[in-house]
């Protein structure tokens, strides 16, 4: 069995390249947007300097944005079938064949279906798929059971589950799961789904983050979620989307109310349309200013990336997902290895090194230098797919200039040389977040007038 260390290599190697994902949104957008976009044209587009496993990857997450609009399509027009996964096996090459499909994709096919579908039985799929029985029914299971959740409803009735799950109230997570009605998910992640949500006593629109299912019974994933949802009731609220308490779900599992941010994370914003370097420099330097609280509270966020820096329509810069946050000072803990990590693109190097240093400021510093660069120039500190890549390109000499040579000839140096010193593979060399906050709005006003 893969050991915590492991799983998270694992984890790390399997994500997409950073325009895989922009690929990935234009080809929803193109969905909404009444266009049908063509899968195999998104590949193609994007295939030069991939490798197959990460072609792949890609390819699977189309299949799940287009399988969900073709079985919506098809339920507003009236009609009680759209494509299924053989159609899609033969289409794509890249997909492999039918036995070879992953689990999570089998599970997607089914869940739109019974969303928008024909009320499959799962007996169907056990004839249809050569895959482990016992795997495909947990899969499916789990589908219904967050189907149950979400108020959709189902043909058939949901598997009891294990009797130590069935507790509705916790004493440590005392919110009562009926007050809440999930309306639509905002956020997914390896751990957790984030859902738009009203709590009904109060009529309050929140946001609702809940444990994924495959997790319940992991000590090691509970208690990183107990964690996170510790530390954000102990941070300032200023700048930072904030905690209302934590709940059980009706079978098991926890949920965590938080604040419902109404604006789009930078990720968003930057490819929603252009940021004028000025506007780039005055939210870093803001947002430099945030991580600067969690510091003075005695912690490191651990995991600062463009998709966790939210902009509000009223102009305010949010900080959130505190998943991978530790203690100032804290050394890697045994057998919680795993806990101190991040997002591949924007990861500080002393975390690719292959062991895990104490948790210092300078780890938050350089994810404020790779948000600024992918703001200034839409690209991630670190194009590789996979920690192995990561690595190797740290160790070579043109670091420093491969950062400065990415940035466009209007930006001005100073804007540039805060950028280039956060992203210094050295944690030593990197500057204190004050000075981040400072030289960012000393070159905010440059930068405009560069633009003029």
């Amino acid at each position: 069995m893969a050991g915590p260390r492991q799983l998270l290599i694992h984890y790390l190697a399997d994500c997409m390249l950073p325009h895989h994902e922009d690929a990935l949104e234009r080809f929803e957008n193109a969905w909404r947007s009444e266009r049908k976009p063509a899968i195999a044209s998104v590949l193609r587009d994007v295939k030069a300097g991939a490798s197959e496993p990460t072609q792949r990857a890609l390819a699977i997450e189309l299949v799940k944005v287009d399988l969900e609009y073709r079985w919506r399509v098809a339920q507003a027009r009236g009609r009680k079938s759209a494509l299924k996964l053989e159609a899609y096996a033969t289409r794509l090459p890249i997909l492999g064949t039918v036995a070879e499909l992953p689990l999570d994709l089998i599970a997607e096919e089914y869940r739109v279906r019974r969303r928008f579908g024909d009320a499959p039985q799962m007996e169907e799929y056990f004839a249809r798929f050569i895959h482990p029985r016992a795997e495909l029914a947990a899969a499916l299971e789990a589908v219904d059971t967050e189907l149950a959740e979400e108020r959709v409803p189902l043909a058939v009735a949901t598997p009891r589950a294990p009797r130590l799950l069935r507790r509705a109230v916790d004493p440590q997570a005392p919110l009562y799961y009926g007050d809440y009605v999930l309306k639509r998910q905002i956020g997914s992640g390896g751990l957790c789904r984030v859902y738009a949500g009203v709590q009904l006593s109060l009529r309050k629109e929140v946001a609702i983050k809940v444990l994924r299912r495959q997790f319940w019974n992991s000590p090691d994933a509970v208690g990183r979620f107990l964690r996170e949802a510790q530390i954000v009731a102990l941070l300032p609220r200023e700048g930072i989307v904030g905690i209302h308490g934590l709940g059980r779900l009706p079978r098991g599992g926890y949920f965590m109310v938080m604040d419902l941010v109404d604006g789009l994370d930078f990720r968003a914003l930057k490819t929603s349309g252009q940021i004028h370097e000025s506007q780039a420099a005055e939210i870093v330097a803001t947002a430099a200013e945030i991580v600067g609280r969690v510091h003075a509270a005695g912690y490191v966020h651990g995991d600062i990336k463009p998709a966790n820096l939210l902009l509000e329509y009223g102009g305010r810069v949010q900080l959130t997902d505190f998943g991978f946050a530790r203690q100032l000072g804290a050394a890697e803990v045994p057998g919680q290895e795993w806990i101190l990590g991040g997002t591949p693109a924007f990861l500080a190097p002393e975390l690719a090194s292959g062991f895990s240093p104490p948790a210092s400021p300078a780890i938050d510093v350089f994810g404020l230098g790779a948000v600024l660069l992918w703001l200034l120039t839409g690209r991630a500190v670190h194009e590789q797919c996979n920690v192995g890549d990561l690595q190797r390109s740290l160790h070579e000499s043109t670091w420093d200039a491969r950062v400065c040579e990415r940035m466009p000839t209007a930006v001005p140096s100073p804007l540039v040389d805060i950028c280039r010193r956060c992203l210094a593979r050295d944690p030593k060399h990197r500057p204190a977040l004050d000075e981040v906050a400072t030289q960012c709005r000393q070159s905010a006003p440059l930068a405009n007038r560069s633009g003029a």
